[in-house]
């Protein structure tokens, strides 16, 4: 049977609309009485927050001019339409009075409300950052600031910005850059429902690369979602990424190859075992331990190993280095990544020394 709406989906009334919206939150503490002037529930305040981003206001004096112009709207956030909207200190204290956990907290429990009704499948996540700059001086080129962007000069309209970076490539082959004082907001989103599952907001100056790997495992722990593949941009294309992705949560990593973090060298891995460029399986001497990192040590079969010794007179491949004494040495990182690397990637895996 169809079923009829009061109203048709594109001319609901916004009273009805922000109602709706409203209804679903969680319930928050309520504020203790205090001395001084009587105090407004935070689920008011977060409700005039969560206004103000929908409408795109863009300071705390803007949200309160609205409000005092808009009684109806007064009704909707639980506030007496005959009075006075709350003034732009109040929603600044709560601001700077709120912990983020408590808005973190709002956030999962909503998330979990959309898996429920399968609004989120969980089949497949893409994570990416976007920059926020802060509203200082050093961001307005019309100001005359010294060392603008000189990073251990930190802003003091905002102690906590850092510089950071945004890459533009408008057309092909052509890059913008754009330093900023600021944050950058890291998410993963359900790629369905293009809606944010986690969330986190850094300085400018975070590594895009650490922030993903403990977002991934929050989605992971928290959720328990049956993900079939996780995708992003070459920025991700780190080893540790790419593990918990595959090993962890058993998902394929769609992920481009950062050809930046590739270097040529004269060997290539196969199965875990090195091959030298006449294509000979290099000999593992042992381990070594330089700038306090292990590595597997190999070397040149044509020195150490008694199989090919009397094989070949020197190397297929005229290595200038196997004229040395001891042979031609590689150093190869033992991680529990390359054996699955080579798999993924289909090509030559290789790590300079």
């Amino acid at each position: 049977m169809p079923q009829y709406c009061l109203y048709a989906s594109g001319s609901i009334p916004s009273l009805i609309r922000y109602d709706r919206l409203f209804e679903n939150l969680p319930a928050l503490c309520p504020q203790l009485s205090r001395r001084g002037r009587p105090p407004i529930g935070k689920d008011v305040l977060l409700k005039a927050l969560i206004y103000r981003n929908l409408r795109g206001m863009s300071s705390l004096v803007d949200l309160e001019g609205e409000l005092n112009n808009n009684s109806s709207m007064l009704y909707t956030l639980g506030l007496d339409p005959l009075r006075r909207a709350p003034s732009d200190e109040r929603f600044s204290d709560f601001l700077r009075s709120s912990p983020n956990i408590m808005l973190q907290n709002i956030h999962t429990a909503l998330v979990k409300d959309l898996i429920q009704e399968g609004v989120i499948t969980g089949d497949t996540f893409t994570f990416d950052s976007c920059p926020i700059e802060a509203t200082v001086k050093q961001n307005n080129l019309k100001t005359s600031v010294k060392d603008r962007y000189d990073k251990t000069q930190v802003p003091q309209g905002d102690q906590e910005a850092r510089l950071g970076v945004n890459i533009h490539v408008p057309s092909p082959f052509q890059k913008r850059i754009h330093y900023f004082w600021g944050y950058r907001n890291h998410v993963i989103t359900d790629t369905a429902s293009e809606l944010p599952v986690v969330e986190q907001t850094c300085p400018a100056n975070k590594n895009e690369q650490k922030v993903a790997l403990p977002l991934l495992r929050q989605l992971h722990q928290d959720f328990q979602l049956p993900i079939r593949a996780v995708t992003g941009d070459a920025n991700y294309d780190t080893e540790a990424i790419l593990d918990y992705i595959i090993n962890h949560m058993n998902a394929e990593a769609v992920i481009p190859r950062n050809l930046r973090n590739t270097q040529h060298v004269p060997y290539t891995l196969r199965t875990g075992t090195p091959y030298c460029q006449a294509e000979l399986p290099m000999y593992r001497k042992g381990k070594t331990k330089p700038r306090k990192i292990t590595y597997c040590q190999y070397c040149c079969p044509l020195h150490w190993s008694k199989q090919f010794r009397g094989q070949y007179l020197t190397l297929p491949c005229w290595t200038p280095q196997v004229f040395q004494p001891e042979g031609l040495y590689r150093y190869v990182a033992p991680l529990p990544w390359c054996s699955y690397q080579d798999q993924v990637w289909n090509s030559t895996v290789s790590i300079n020394i």
